[in-house]
């Protein structure tokens, strides 16, 4: 009978497997799709294949670092302090750049779906890289305070003290789920308004078109 000790492992390294497999054949098709001709050109599909690249090096890598250093023979207490370093430090910057990629494609479409010209006139390529490398660059000198905090301590991966602990997980939260994922809901709700406005417009100038075509008949 396999015991609990043994089941665990053997679990968490098909999962990583799996996981691996999966989302580098999810992410890319994604590539494939989103390359196509009739794509590539929107604003609002480059941040979705920028997403979907990050989120392919995001997984090669966490899950190959995971496995090489805990499963496979090479335990985290033999890893040096810059690999633990990067360890701490590219899992969460990587997820962070996909979620905040995937908030920037709502905020594209909020501007594409605006009555104004001004904010409509953003929704373009030109405006999409330059908002895309800045925003990239905050999320990569922002967490680069883990490459500091993570080292080796007694023989294992991890920070010193429990202040620096709550401060990556703060972090986490922050960055790579309260921000950009409010910045989703917020943004479709926008949009969504936007779309309903357009409607209502639209809507409008039927009924005065057919009222004014009534009186030109009588």
């Amino acid at each position: 009978m396999i015991s609990l000790a043994e089941f665990t492992p053997a679990f968490a390294i098909s999962g990583f497997f799996f996981i691996l497999i999966v989302g580098t054949i999810g992410n890319l098709l994604n590539l494939m799709t989103l390359l196509s001709k009739d794509f590539r050109t929107k604003s609002c599909i480059f941040y979705m294949i920028c997403g979907s690249l990050l989120d392919l090096i995001h997984n090669i890598f966490t899950i190959t670092i995971r496995l090489s250093t805990e499963y496979f023979g090479n335990s985290a207490t033999s890893i040096t302090g810059d690999v633990c370093k990067l360890r701490g430090y590219l899992p969460i910057c990587l997820s962070t750049m996909v979620a905040t990629c995937v908030s920037l494609a709502t905020f594209d479409r909020f501007m594409s779906t605006s009555s104004s010209v001004h904010w409509r006139n953003l929704s373009s390529i030109w405006f999409a890289k330059r908002l895309f490398f800045i925003s990239m660059l905050i999320v990569i000198i922002s967490g680069m305070f883990q490459l500091i905090i993570f080292d080796i301590y007694n023989g294992i991966c991890t920070v010193s003290s429990n202040f620096e602990k709550v401060l990556v997980a703060v972090y986490a939260d922050t960055f790579t789920l309260l921000i950009p994922h409010g910045g989703m809901l917020l943004f479709s709700i926008l949009t969504l308004i936007h779309i309903r406005q357009s409607k209502n417009r639209v809507f409008y100038l039927f009924v005065l078109t057919r009222i004014d075509a009534l009186h030109s008949i009588s």
